[in-house]
C-alpha cells in the first residue's frame, strides 16, 4: 500500500507546478478514507526526509524542485551550531542553526533544505546569506568515537572527547575481556547514531587505558582521527621491491644538473629534504633560478598499492609526538629525499627573474641533481649575516638577493604578511613538555619561502596555459560582512582601517597588528574572517598570497596534491573532472583532519603541563597580554604558551570592577587599576575544563603560594533529554582559532594559532608548513635561539621527536595557531624562545630578523 500511496501523492502534486496541498487536500485529491490518514502522514513524512516533498508553512507540501534540498559536508562549530558546505564549490556556505541537524555528526555528507536567512536572525553568523535544515544524512563521517567511560546505575555511557559530538553515547551491554574501569579512554563503536533527540549508541571496542597514562593522551588522537600507524602488506611489499640506489634506466630522459651548485635549506634535525635550489646572476643582471622538486611521481605510479595508499591518506599528520607520513620511509626520508652528496631525480623548474623580482620566463622539464651542501636554517641565516666564503655561501646571500625582492614585491601586490611566531613542543621520555620553542620568521626562511611560491605560481600558470585538467590550491575572497564585523572587532583594540575588502588595506592592518601588545590574539581574528584555502579544479586564485594562480607542487612527499600536479604537468597522466573533482574534496577533507589532529595533540600536552604546573608559585604563574574586555572578566593570551583563556572578574581581587563599553576596559573602583586590549597581567591556572578544552586564570595575589589541585571532569550523567548543543564557537589546513567564547560565561578556549580545524578561516601558509616538521617526527632547531626558558620537566632529558604541519599554514584561526594568508608551505620558524626553567630564566636579545619588503 506504501509505494502505490506514494505513487499516488506523487502524481497529485505534479498536475501543477509549484502546487501546495494541507493533509486534506492530499487526502481527498488522493481518495483517502480516514482509516488511512496515519498511514498517509508516515508517507508524506519519509517523501519529505528524502528531499522529495517540501513543507509549506505549517501543513502544506508541494513536490520539492531543483534548488529547494541540496547535499553538502556538515561541520559543526564548538558552540552548537554549523554549517553545509555544498558540493558546487560555487554556492556558499549553509547555516544550520542548532536543533537543524537531523543527527548529522560533524563531516557527514547531508541532505539539506534551504531558505533565505531573515534580517531580523542576528547572532554570530548572521552573515550566512542561507540557512538550511539538515533532512537526511547520506553518509557517516565517522564509525568510531574516543571518549571517557563512565559507569551510571542505569547504563555504561562514553562521553566524547570531541566536544562536536553529542555529549553521551550510550554503550551497549559489554562482552568479551574488555572491562575499562571508570574515568578510562574507550573506543566505542557506533551502532545507532540516533536523531538528534535521543542519545547514540555504541558497543566498547578498545580500552585505551587512563587518561594520564603514558601514551594514552596521543593515542586517543590517533583513534579520534582515524589516522593510520601502519602501511598494508602490499603497500609495504612494494616499497621494499624499490632500488635502494638509482638505477642507470632512472636517468634517461633528463636534464643532468648534476653540475650545478644545488643546495637544501632545511631544519636541522630534518631527514625528509623534498626541495633544492641553485642560483646563478646573468651576464645582463638577471637571476637564474632552478627550483628542484623531489620526483616522487617516478617511483609512485598510477594504480599502484603505494599510489591508493597515498591517496587514501591525503597527507602526512604531524603530531605533537610522531609523524604519520604519505609515503614509507625509504622513499620519504630515502629514495625521494635530496640528501646531498647522492644523485637524485627531481621535477625542476628554471625560472629567470629580473632585479625587480619580475618573473620574465620560465620551463619544467625533468632533471638529476647532485646536491653539494646540506645548510640548516641557523647556518643559512649566519651565512646571509655575512659568514662564510665558498662558492655556496656566496649563492645563498645571491639567492637571498632575489627572493628579498620577490617578497618585497609580493607584499606590495597585496600578498598577506602572517608571519606571526610559531611554538614548537618538545617532550621528554615520559611524553610530557620540556621545552617550548618559540619559532620566529627570518631570511634564511623567508628565501626558501619565496622560491616555493615562485615555483607553484609559475606551475599553476602553465596549467592554466595547457588547459590541463589538474588540481589548483585556491583561497577565496572573505565575504564582506565578515570584514565588516572584523573591522568592529579591531576599533574595540584601537586599531582603525576601513574597507577591508581592499587588499592593500588588509595589509595595511596585518602591519597595525605586527605592532600590537596582543598582536598573536588579533591576528587569529584575522584569520578568522577569512575563508578557508583548500584544493579545487578551478583556478580560481588565491586571495591571502594575492596571486591570480596558485598550486602545490613542492612537497610530494607529503602532499598527495603536489603529486597529482606533478603527473598533470610531466607525465601526462589525465583524468576526468569528475575524478579530479573527488580527490579534491578527498584530500581538502583529510588536510582539515591532519589539522584537527595536530592541534589536539598540542593541546593535550598544554593541559597536562598547566596541570603540572598549576600548584607550583613559580613555575605555575605566567605573563599574559589582555585580547578582549568583557563585562565578566578579560580574554587572556599566554605568549609563552601559546594558550588563550579568561580571568573571570571575581579573580582579579577583593576590589569592585566597572566594565566600559565605550573604552573595552575594566577599572577598579578603589585602586583605579584598570585593564583593557594590550594590558599585561601575571595569572596562574585557576581551572582546567580538559573535556572542553577551557582554561580559567586567576590573577596573581602578591602573597600566593600555593594551591589544592582540582581536576574538572565532564558531567557523567546519562544524557537523556540532553541536546548536545555546547557554547563554544568553530575554531578552525598546511599551517591546520581561540572564539574568545565560553561554555558558561568564564573560561577560554586552549588555543596555538588557529586550530586546524580552526584553520577554518586559512589563508594557507602551506608552502611554510611543513619545513620545520619531518618524517622522522623530531623537531627542528630554528636559525636563531633568543630569550626566556622555562622549566617544564627535569633538564637533561632527551628531547623527544617534534612536528612538520602538514598542509596549510596553520594560519587558520581556530586552534589559537592559525593557518592562513598562505604562507608557502614552509612553516616559518627562526628565532626560537625556549621554555626551560622559570628559576634559572635568562634573556638574551634578539637579533633583528631584518625582514624586507613589508
Amino acid at each position: 500500500m506504501s509505494a502505490e500511496l506514494e505513487k499516488k501523492i506523487v502524481e497529485v502534486l505534479s498536475q501543477e507546478e509549484g502546487k501546495a496541498l494541507n493533509l486534506e487536500g492530499i487526502a481527498s485529491e488522493c481518495r483517502i478514507d480516514r482509516s488511512e490518514m496515519d498511514e498517509l502522514e508516515w508517507v508524506i513524512h519519509r517523501l519529505e526526509g528524502e528531499g522529495r516533498l517540501v513543507k509549506k508553512g505549517s501543513r502544506r507540501y508541494r513536490l520539492a524542485v531543483d534548488g529547494d534540498y541540496l547535499e553538502g559536508r556538515f561541520k559543526q562549530h564548538r558552540n552548537g551550531d554549523g554549517v553545509v558546505i555544498l558540493d558546487d564549490e560555487n554556492e556558499a556556505d549553509i547555516f544550520i542553526p542548532s536543533g537543524s541537524q537531523g543527527g548529522a555528526f560533524l563531516h557527514d555528507i547531508v541532505r539539506v533544505r534551504v531558505r533565505k536567512s531573515r534580517p531580523d536572525e542576528g547572532g554570530p553568523f548572521n552573515h550566512h546569506e542561507f540557512r538550511g535544515t539538515v533532512v537526511a544524512v547520506l553518509k557517516r563521517a565517522f564509525a568510531e568515537v574516543v571518549g571517557t567511560f563512565r559507569s551510571t546505575p542505569d547504563r555504561d555511557i562514553c562521553n566524547p572527547d570531541d566536544p562536536r559530538f553529542p555529549p553521551v553515547v550510550w554503550i551497549e551491554s559489554r562482552r568479551g575481556k574488555l572491562d575499562p574501569a571508570e574515568g578510562d579512554k574507550v573506543v566505542v563503536q557506533l551502532v545507532e547514531y540516533g536523531d538528534g533527540s535521543s542519545p547514540p549508541t555504541g558497543k566498547l571496542v578498545a580500552v585505551l587505558g587512563p587518561p594520564d597514562g603514558r601514551g594514552v593522551d596521543i593515542a586517543s588522537i590517533v583513534r579520534q582521527y582515524s589516522l593510520p600507524l601502519n602501511f598494508p602488506p602490499e603497500v609495504q611489499k612494494e616499497a621494499g621491491e624499490l632500488p635502494e640506489f638509482l638505477r642507470k634506466s632512472d636517468y634517461n630522459g633528463r636534464t643532468d644538473c648534476r653540475d650545478h651548485l644545488v643546495i637544501t635549506i632545511d631544519p636541522d634535525d630534518a631527514r625528509d629534504f623534498d626541495d633544492a635550489i641553485s642560483v646563478r646572476k646573468l651576464d645582463n643582471g638577471d637571476f637564474r633560478v632552478w627550483v628542484h622538486i623531489a620526483d616522487v611521481s617516478h617511483f609512485v605510479r598510477p594504480g599502484s598499492a603505494l599510489d591508493a595508499e597515498a591517496r587514501e591518506r591525503g597527507n602526512s599528520t604531524y603530531l605533537v609526538d610522531r609523524v604519520i607520513p604519505m609515503l614509507p620511509e625509504n622513499l620519504s626520508n630515502g629514495l625521494c629525499s635530496l640528501q646531498p652528496n647522492v644523485d637524485r631525480l627531481t621535477k625542476c623548474l628554471e625560472a629567470d627573474i629580473d632585479p625587480s623580482g619580475v618573473v620574465r620566463s620560465w620551463k619544467l622539464y625533468p632533471a638529476v641533481i647532485h646536491s653539494r651542501r646540506r645548510y640548516t636554517y641557523q647556518e643559512a641565516m649566519e651565512v646571509i649575516d655575512g659568514k662564510g666564503q665558498s662558492d655556496t655561501d656566496k649563492m645563498v646571500r645571491l639567492g637571498w638577493e632575489i627572493a628579498s625582492k620577490l617578497r618585497s614585491r609580493r607584499m606590495q601586490n597585496g600578498s598577506l604578511d602572517m608571519d606571526f611566531p610559531d611554538r614548537k613542543i618538545r617532550l621528554d621520555s615520559e611524553g610530557r613538555i620540556k621545552a617550548i620553542e618559540i619559532m620566529e620568521n627570518d631570511e634564511s626562511h623567508q628565501l626558501i619561502e619565496e622560491f616555493m611560491l615562485v615555483a607553484n605560481e609559475c606551475v599553476a600558470r602553465e596549467l592554466r596555459k595547457r588547459k590541463t585538467p589538474s588540481l589548483f590550491r585556491i583561497h577565496e575572497d572573505p565575504a564582506k560582512e565578515r570584514l565588516r564585523e572584523l573591522e568592529e572587532q579591531m576599533r574595540k583594540s584601537q586599531i582603525y582601517v576601513k574597507n577591508l575588502h581592499r587588499p592593500g588595506n588588509l595589509n595595511r592592518l596585518m602591519t597595525r597588528i605586527h605592532k600590537h601588545p596582543a598582536a598573536s590574539a588579533l591576528s587569529v581574528s584575522v584569520l578568522r574572517s577569512l575563508k578557508r584555502a583548500r584544493y579545487s579544479t578551478k583556478p580560481i586564485g588565491h586571495f591571502g598570497l594575492a596571486k591570480k594562480d596558485y598550486t602545490h607542487f613542492t612537497s610530494p612527499i607529503r602532499r598527495y596534491a603536489d603529486l597529482v600536479v606533478h603527473r598533470s604537468i610531466f607525465d601526462k597522466v589525465k583524468l576526468d573532472t569528475a575524478a579530479m573533482v573527488k580527490i579534491a574534496d578527498h584530500i581538502s577533507a583529510t588536510e582539515r583532519n591532519s589539522a584537527d589532529a595536530e592541534y589536539d595533540s598540542r593541546i593535550v600536552k598544554l593541559q597536562r603541563y598547566l596541570d603540572d604546573v598549576r600548584n607550583d608559585p613559580v613555575s605555575g604563574v605566567f605573563n599574559a597580554v589582555v585580547t578582549e574586555v568583557r563585562a565578566k572578566g578579560l580574554f587572556v593570551d599566554l605568549p609563552e604558551l601559546g594558550v588563550s583563556g579568561m580571568v573571570p572578574i571575581r579573580s582579579l581581587g577583593t576590589d569592585s570592577y566597572k566594565f566600559s563599553r565605550a573604552t573595552s576596559s575594566i577599572s577598579a573602583r578603589r585602586s583605579g587599576k584598570s585593564y583593557s586590549i594590550g594590558s599585561n597581567i601575571r595569572v596562574r591556572v585557576l581551572k582546567i575544563d580538559k573535556a572542553n578544552r577551557f582554561f580559567d586564570f586567576a590573577a596573581v595575589d602578591p602573597g600566593w603560594r600555593g594551591t589544592t589541585r582540582t581536576n574538572d571532569t565532564r558531567s557523567t550523567s546519562s544524557g537523556s533529554g540532553s541536546s548536545g548543543k555546547r557554547n563554544r564557537t568553530d575554531s578552525g589546513s598546511g599551517k591546520k582559532s581561540f572564539s574568545g567564547k565560553s561554555r558558561s560565561g568564564a573560561g577560554g578556549r586552549a588555543s596555538q594559532s588557529p586550530r586546524p580545524a580552526a584553520r577554518d578561516r586559512d589563508a594557507d601558509a602551506s608552502e611554510k608548513s611543513g619545513r620545520n616538521k619531518h618524517p622522522s617526527g623530531k623537531s627542528s632547531q630554528s636559525a636563531r635561539k633568543s630569550s626566556v626558558s622555562r622549566s617544564a620537566s627535569p633538564a637533561g632529558q632527551k628531547n623527544s621527536p617534534n612536528t612538520r604541519k602538514s598542509g596549510e599554514t596553520r594560519q587558520s584561526a581556530a586552534q589559537s595557531k592559525p593557518s592562513t594568508a598562505e604562507k608557502s608551505d614552509r612553516k616559518t620558524s627562526t628565532s626560537t624562545k625556549k621554555v626551560t626553567s622559570r628559576r634559572k630564566s635568562t634573556t638574551a636579545r634578539r637579533k633583528p630578523s631584518g625582514n624586507t619588503g613589508n
